[in-house]
């Protein structure tokens, strides 16, 4: 199996870092030391139903 990547490797670091910086940042703003972890996915729970939405429209797996 031969895996190929769109963009070169700088495009792909970028988008790389790009991700791995929101993912540390969501976490810094979202969780809390004092929080259990229960409350912790409760936040991150919270945090994503606030913020997102399911595209239905586009579902791959939902086509007829």
């Amino acid at each position: 199996v031969k895996i190929q990547y769109r963009g070169d490797l700088e495009w792909r670091k970028s988008k790389y870092d790009g991700f791995k910086n929101a993912v540390e940042d969501l976490l810094q703003n979202v969780l809390k030391e004092e929080y259990s972890d229960f409350e912790n996915a409760l936040a991150l729970f919270e945090y994503f139903t606030d913020n997102y939405v399911y595209d239905f429209e586009h579902n791959v797996w939902n086509k007829s």
